[in-house]
C-alpha cells in the first residue's frame, strides 16, 4: 500500500538536503554565507530522513535476523565504502559514523527492541 504524503514527504526532503548540500558547498568554498533559512532546510532534511527511515522500518518484512542484514547489504556496503574512500581521500576528516551508518545502527536497534518486548520493558524502566 503506497502512501501519498508518505511519498511527498521523500520528495520534499531529498530536494531539502539537495538544496541544503548546494548551498554549504557555496559556503565551503567561501563564496556564500550560511542563513538561517539554509540552515533550517538542514534540520527539515535531516528531520525528514530520520522520520521516514523509522516510519518505513515500521513497515519491513524482515522478521528475522538473517532477513534483516540480507535487506540491508547494500547500506552496510555503502557505509563502509564511504568510510574507506573518506579515510583513503583524507585521513583526518574520514568519517567514521555517518548517516549511513546510523541508518544501519537504527535499523539493528529498531529490529531489536521491535522483536524482543522485554528490552523496551528494560529500557523504559
Amino acid at each position: 500500500m503506497r502512501y501519498i504524503l508518505i511519498d511527498t514527504l521523500k520528495v520534499i526532503a531529498l530536494i531539502a538536503m539537495l538544496i541544503y548540500h548546494w548551498w554549504f558547498y557555496q559556503f565551503y568554498l567561501h563564496t556564500t554565507p550560511l542563513s538561517f533559512m539554509v540552515e533550517l532546510t538542514g534540520w527539515l532534511a535531516r528531520f525528514l530522513f530520520l522520520f521516514l527511515f523509522g516510519f518505513n522500518f515500521s513497515f519491513s518484512k524482515s522478521k528475522t535476523f538473517k532477513s534483516l542484514v540480507s535487506r540491508l547489504n547494500k547500506l552496510i556496503a555503502a557505509a563502509v565504502l564511504v568510510s574507506v574512500v573518506s579515510y583513503i581521500y583524507q585521513p583526518s576528516l574520514a568519517i567514521y559514523f555517518g548517516v549511513l551508518h546510523l541508518f544501519v545502527f537504527s535499523a539493528f536497534v529498531l529490529f531489536f527492541l521491535r522483536t524482543r518486548v522485554s528490552l523496551i520493558l528494560l529500557i523504559s524502566s
